[in-house]
């Protein structure tokens, strides 16, 4: 299948609203099985597994999760997506709203790559209460 500037973004949305929902069997369904995902704070990849276990968790750990203000530009085999990634932490209630940018690679429909960058300060922040 060739990956169209449509098909593209409906993946995204789907990504996106399946992460929001905290759907895991769909995120699983987006990503390629050998995905890898990067991200900026500590320029580790990891494979798509423990991706999906790191979300899987986040779940129980946060709830109210949104992206807001998406601005995304489709190019020949991906994408890249700037937001507002915003939640509430369940622990006591705190609300996080930082900027994210992810450029994404796409083949034959499904995520092969990700790389995520935002400020470490915020995922440290998130996380501290847990």
């Amino acid at each position: 299948m060739t990956d169209t500037p449509e098909s593209m973004n409906l993946l995204a949305d789907r990504f996106f609203t399946a992460v929001e929902a905290g759907d895991i069997d769909m995120i699983a369904n987006i990503y390629a099985e050998d995905g890898i995902i990067w991200k900026s704070f500590d320029e580790i990849e990891t494979t798509a597994a423990q991706s999906l276990a790191y979300l899987a968790g986040a779940r129980g750990r946060l709830r109210d999760v949104k992206y807001k203000n998406i601005r995304r530009s489709v190019f020949a085999g991906g994408f890249v997506q700037q937001h507002r990634y915003t939640c509430i932490r369940r622990s006591d209630g705190k609300a996080f709203d930082f900027p994210a940018c992810l450029v994404v690679t796409v083949q034959d429909n499904r995520f092969v790559r990700i790389e995520e960058y935002y400020d470490s300060t915020n995922r440290k922040e998130l996380i501290s209460g847990d």
